[in-house]
Parts: C-alpha cells; sequence; structure tokens
C-alpha cells in the first residue's frame, strides 16, 4: 500500500495533499520503520551488531544513522515522505531509486545535490525511459520563508546544472562507496543518453512543499513565481497537522524499530 492511501488530494493548480484525520494514527505507526531503513537496512543493522559482537544495542546503531531535532531532521522528513509519495504517485509504473540518506558520512549534516531522484528503464532503451527529480522544503515553524517558492526555485537549479552533477554523483557512489556495476550500466542511459540512437527520454521536475497545515493558507495566498521549465512540471505541496510533533515523534520510534522488526 502507498502512503499516499492516507492523504485526500485536491488541486487548485497545485496538487495538495492532506492527511485524513482518521488516517493520522495509521500514518504515525507505520512511517517509522519505513523511513528508518531510509537511512539503515535491517540487514546492516544485523551485521553492525554482530561486528561488535553485540556490545552495542540497534538503538545505538540507529542513533548513529539518523540526525538530532532540529533543521536536517525536518528536511530529511519532508525528503523521505517525496520520496514515497512519489513512489505511490507514478503506480503502477514501479519507479527506482537511491535511498542516498544510508551514504551520509556526518548524520547532521544534509546531502548535497538533487534531494529525490527516480528513473524508470524499459529493457531496451527508448523515449518512454523517465528521470523524475524532485526538490523538497519542509516548513514546520511560522519564520520560514515560503516552502513552495524555495522549492520551486530549486527546480530550476536542478534542470540548470545540478541534475547533471548529481547523476555523476550517484555514478561515483556505484563506483566505490556501494559498488554495483548493473546500477552504474542503467545510469549510463540517462548520463550518456545517445539520442540518436535511442531517442531522448522523459524528464519530470517536481517542486515538493511539506508544511505545517497551520502554515498552508498562508503560503498558499502568496503568489508563486514559476520560471520557464521544459518538460513536465508540478508542484506537490503536503500537509501535516503539528508537523514538528510528527517528524521529532517518529524518529524517537525509528530507535525501536529493528527490535519490533
Amino acid at each position: 500500500m502507498s502512503i499516499l492511501d492516507h492523504f485526500e488530494e485536491t488541486n487548485n493548480g497545485s496538487l495538495i495533499l492532506k492527511l485524513k484525520p482518521e488516517e493520522r494514527d495509521p500514518f504515525l505507526s507505520r512511517i517509522p520503520q519505513e523511513y528508518r531503513r531510509c537511512y539503515i537496512t535491517d540487514k546492516k543493522i544485523e551485521e553492525v551488531f554482530l561486528a561488535h559482537k553485540e556490545k552495542v544495542s540497534s538503538k545505538e546503531i540507529i542513533q548513529s544513522k539518523i540526525p538530532d531535532p532540529g533543521s536536517v531532521m525536518a528536511g530529511e522528513f519532508g525528503e523521505i515522505t517525496a520520496y514515497f509519495i512519489l513512489k505511490g504517485k507514478y503506480l503502477p509504473l514501479k519507479l527506482i531509486g537511491p535511498k542516498k540518506w544510508q551514504w551520509k558520512i556526518d548524520r547532521n549534516k544534509a546531502l548535497p545535490f538533487t534531494d529525490v531522484i527516480m528513473f524508470h528503464r524499459n529493457k531496451k532503451p527508448s523515449n518512454e525511459d523517465l528521470l523524475m527529480s524532485a526538490e523538497v522544503k519542509t516548513k514546520s515553524t511560522k519564520h520560514t520563508k515560503n516552502p513552495i517558492q524555495q522549492a520551486v526555485e530549486g527546480v530550476q537549479k536542478d534542470k540548470i546544472s545540478r541534475l547533471a552533477r548529481t547523476l555523476s554523483w550517484l555514478k561515483d557512489k556505484y563506483t566505490s562507496v556501494d559498488p554495483n556495476p548493473e546500477k552504474i550500466e542503467y545510469l549510463d542511459r540517462f548520463i550518456n543518453s545517445q539520442e540518436d540512437k535511442y531517442g531522448k527520454y522523459t524528464k519530470h521536475f517536481k517542486a515538493v512543499a511539506v508544511i505545517d497545515s497551520s502554515f498552508l493558507d498562508n503560503d498558499l495566498k502568496e503568489k508563486i513565481k514559476v520560471p520557464d521549465i521544459d518538460g513536465d512540471f508540478e508542484i506537490i505541496i503536503v500537509s501535516l497537522d503539528t508537523l514538528k510533533e510528527v517528524y521529532e515523534d517518529t524518529y524517537k520510534v525509528m530507535l525501536k524499530t529493528y527490535e519490533s522488526s
């Protein structure tokens, strides 16, 4: 089941997703384990646990991977939420994309480049191959700029230069940090597209704002300046009540998710 099932959808030119009141508890009970696996898998926890000869707890292992409360935690909660929402939005097409948070070196520093990137490629390259990138901004406190405008501006940066650098960064990761020749070959369709041989591939750009519902109406009232963006472009707004409490509680529960898995 997609996490989209927990949300009601409206569209005023932008797609607005509001968590259904009756779905709040099911949603909050579901996401800690799924989100934690974006940082560290069950298999990796077991490997670290055994390497330490059971002298560290699973809680300590998970804590070493996730950020402390603050802006990085808020931002990454928004990114991971967008990751799962976009996966669900494209079903039955199954997009694949790296859970890049597993590659963090400093748990309290945000990763560079495109926030969320996903792909679909046919067995043989064709113009139906798809690259989807998303810029994600989160607003959980009052004294923050309009996250919708910030996300749109980030999409423009992706379009101009950051997307190409993200693809090169991913190839580097699959070369040495997480060696995977098959994924390198997969990525080469998008890095070296060979349009004369395979045709162009499709690009989708998403500006995603994850907003505390108490700020939503004011942010929607502001006029958003949207630059000329080639390809499919969409603004997606995710609204959650008491967002700061939601993400802080989610990360606390993450610490217990391996024991209950």
